[in-house]
């Protein structure tokens, strides 16, 4: 593959560190104005106005087992979520930690919604000038957690450098992405298991990684990664044509709620052996999501 792409009449290009990149990039004004207005509140977009207990389910396993990956953590520890979405992992750190948590994002809507008794940890607003500001201010924390934000950004690199500015000396970085562009993705295309693209949706996601390119960029940033975990790999389905949701859209719904099911029975039997589970398939570049842990010295 060259170093530009062309799929659905959209352009990418591969940037230094590997991931691919939507071009033309929207401006910063239009992204925001998504975000604030229409991001949350789409009924048919990624997040939901009613989950099911399935689904609530995992979001709550798959928070412990973060908080598991990030290692040790008291009341003591303080915590920046950047791009915390409807406030869950802000709700189980809250429980769990007490108040030194802070969340970021440019909508309210979401955490408001679904968990409105976190809203006193919550920063409305362009995330970038939040994140300025808390420089500004010379805070610093523990952890810091990205999940599902790089891959909506238009300066990923511009990001992390300033998030470093706000980690404490050792202090840690997760990261989340859609594992997009992956081996297995190109696998099923070449069979004719998938038809397109179908990861690639503007404006929301502006850049794609791979567990490699995702190391490379924190990498090139002055971070040292100290492990990789995954969740399950739904695209499994696709290999089966009687499961395929690519080529089938009808199966889609069943794929999703057997992927519900298969990911709560493993986490919730015994988190330490789940989490070598997928940090065993990470390593394979296999999942719908790659998650990060990196430390810097500052």
């Amino acid at each position: 593959m060259s170093d530009t792409y062309l799929s659905k009449s959209i352009k990418l290009v591969k940037t230094p560190t590997g991931y691919w990149r939507i071009e033309p990039l929207p401006s910063e004004q239009s992204l925001a104005e998504h975000y604030a207005s229409q991001y949350y509140q789409n009924p048919h977009g990624t997040y939901n106005s009613v989950y099911t207990k399935d689904e609530l389910k995992n979001i709550e396993l798959k928070n412990k087992i973060i908080i598991k990956l990030l290692g040790p953590m008291s009341s003591t520890h303080s915590v920046l979520d950047v791009g915390c979405g409807e406030g869950f992992l802000l709700k189980t750190l809250s429980e769990q930690f007490g108040s030194k948590i802070l969340g970021l994002d440019y909508s309210d809507f979401g955490v408001k919604k679904h968990n409105s008794g976190v809203i006193k940890y919550f920063i409305k607003g362009d995330i970038y000038r939040s994140i300025t500001n808390l420089v500004l201010d010379e805070q610093k924390y523990d952890f810091v957690i990205l999940k599902n934000v790089l891959e909506h950004v238009r300066e990923p690199e511009v990001l992390l450098q300033n998030l470093k500015k706000l980690l404490k000396p050792k202090g840690k970085l997760l990261i989340t992405v859609p594992n997009d562009f992956s081996e297995l993705q190109k696998k099923l295309k070449e069979k004719g298991l998938i038809e397109n693209d179908y990861w690639i949706s503007p404006p929301e996601h502006l850049n794609y990684f791979t567990k490699d390119s995702l190391f490379a960029t924190v990498k090139s940033m002055g971070f040292e990664v100290q492990n990789f975990i995954s969740d399950f790999p739904i695209e499994w389905f696709n290999a089966n044509i009687h499961s395929n949701y690519n080529l089938r859209v009808e199966n889609g719904k069943e794929a999703h709620a057997s992927r519900l099911f298969l990911e709560n029975y493993i986490n919730e039997h015994d988190a330490g052996l789940a989490l070598n589970l997928w940090v065993a398939l990470a390593q394979l570049g296999l999942g719908r999501t790659i998650t990060l842990i990196a430390t810097c010295e500052n």
